[in-house]
């Protein structure tokens, strides 16, 4: 990126199908893309993103996709008085919460930034959805463990349905459809 930041007049930079490598993603303080009004970062598999709003003081538009390692947005961004908006495409619900933060923090001192949110993703487990998770794979395991006893069972899912293929020898004595639980 050192040698991108030394372009004077860059005002749109895509940075598409993995173009710089690794997680990380670390402006330092004297790093400036002093004429940089869009940033595009698609198909990335950046996961930590340190940057101010003096890194990019002019900037108007970030666009985001396909980003599902990035959880959040770097928060000074909320200083950033030019940018307008910022659209993610097909990233996590985090980063979504991420944006609308900064987006509240820039209406405080008249802001007019706009989110525009396409295919959020649903983020990490939390801990709690993580252990009704965990309670109704259980409850599922009972359920087929009743009807599959001791034979080997094959379980394709189809969305909400789950679809046993049991067999005791190799060959197929037939199917059962269980709705989801």
């Amino acid at each position: 990126m050192y040698i991108i930041e030394r372009l004077p007049n860059l005002e749109v930079l895509k940075l598409t199908k993995f173009a710089f490598s690794g997680p990380k993603w670390k402006l330092e303080d004297g790093s400036k893309f002093g004429c940089l009004k869009l940033l595009l970062i698609a198909d990335s598999d950046l996961e930590y993103w340190e940057a101010t709003h003096e890194n990019f003081p002019v900037l108007e538009r970030l666009i985001l996709k396909v980003c599902w390692d990035l959880k959040e947005i770097p928060g000074d961004f909320e200083n950033i008085c030019t940018l307008k908006l910022i659209q993610l495409d097909n990233c996590y619900s985090s980063l979504v919460e991420s944006a609308k933060k900064i987006q509240e923090d820039s209406m405080m001192y008249g802001g007019t930034l706009v989110i525009r949110d396409l295919e959020t993703k649903d983020g990490l487990l939390n801990k709690k959805s993580s252990e009704k998770m965990g309670a109704k794979m259980m409850e599922m395991d009972k359920k087929m463990k009743a009807i599959v006893g001791d034979e080997e069972a094959l379980m394709e899912v189809d969305e909400n349905l789950m679809i046993l293929s049991m067999s005791k020898t190799g060959e197929s004595q037939g199917t059962r459809r269980i709705q989801d639980c």
